[in-house]
């Protein structure tokens, strides 16, 4: 027994260690960032790591300035998006699409798992093989029906895409949440005289909040960051993350040979996910196993 209890601390000190080691690099990395997005462009060339001799705070401002893409608007003409109108449509597109990139999976999770039928088992089975099979090579096929559909350049049909039931992990997450909640709970509401749709809306999902939150919380982190689908999709309505995209890879003159200014530009993008963090680090961090159920 003593020598179990050695070999687990050991075990236990060793992954301590490497934890720290990982945390050390990460806040390394996130200082030098910091710090070099505040220094001159021509200072980095022979200053990469040390502090700024100059702290050049007014690079956010020039890169708050620079960062804008060209649009074309509904009478056609052409037109230049800044930083706040990005923040606006970044704001509607990422809300939009983690809502229902959550909600569609949570209904149907909560369908197939307290309604057992030959189809529940088909849907799931759907899940499953796009789990395990990648699907590649649809863009073309998924922009030509958002045209047919009136969806193309809109923000709403960004949401109606994302509204899909296999979310992969997220699906089997809540499909096993569903599942822990005993049936005394539906039962007990149809006897008050609740339909099935009210023993959902009243009784299951709100069961199920605490991972419909966190998969929420996570798909806003990630659409925040995702700039190919609003490249393709919504060219004409720019998220701040293509609009970094635009400002690093295509305007050459201040940003592709001037790191401090690409670091600046990022540091942009990413503040408002950082306070987002800071509020709910707690549920982000959390177990998404844990549902609305506890002991």
């Amino acid at each position: 027994m003593k020598k179990i209890k050695l070999k687990g601390e050991t075990i236990f000190i060793v992954m301590f260690v490497i934890l720290i080691l990982y945390v050390a690099s990460m806040a390394f990395m996130m200082l030098w960032g910091v710090m070099t997005s505040l220094k001159d462009p021509f200072e980095y060339r022979y200053n990469i790591i040390d502090f700024p001799e100059i702290w050049m705070f007014e690079n956010y401002s020039t890169a708050f300035s620079s960062i804008e893409v060209k649009v074309q608007n509904k009478n056609l003409e052409y037109e230049m998006v800044g930083v706040f109108g990005m923040y606006w449509n970044t704001i509607w597109y990422a809300l939009g699409c983690a809502f229902f990139s959550a909600f569609v999976p949570c209904v149907t999770a909560y369908m197939c798992a307290k309604f057992p039928y030959k189809f529940s088992g088909f849907v799931v089975g759907i899940v499953l093989v796009t789990m395990a099979l990648p699907i590649v090579g649809s863009a073309p096929s998924q922009i030509q029906l958002c045209k047919e559909l009136n969806m193309y350049d809109t923000i709403w049909g960004m949401w109606l895409m994302n509204a899909h039931f296999h979310q992969g992990v997220f699906f089997l997450v809540l499909y096993e949440s569903f599942r822990s909640v005993p049936n005394a709970y539906a039962e007990a509401a149809k006897i008050d005289g609740a339909s099935n749709l009210q023993v959902m809306a009243r009784v299951m999902l709100p069961l199920a909040r605490n991972a419909f939150l966190t998969i929420f919380l996570l798909r806003v982190v990630a659409v925040w960051n995702e700039y190919q689908s609003a490249i393709l999709f919504i060219p004409n309505k720019p998220t701040i993350a293509y609009g970094l995209y635009y400002y690093t890879f295509v305007e050459k003159k201040n940003t592709t040979y001037s790191v401090p200014m690409q670091l600046t530009g990022a540091f942009l993008i990413c503040v408002p996910i950082l306070i987002l963090f800071a509020f709910f680090q707690n549920r982000i961090m959390g177990n998404l196993s844990l549902g609305g159920l506890k002991g």
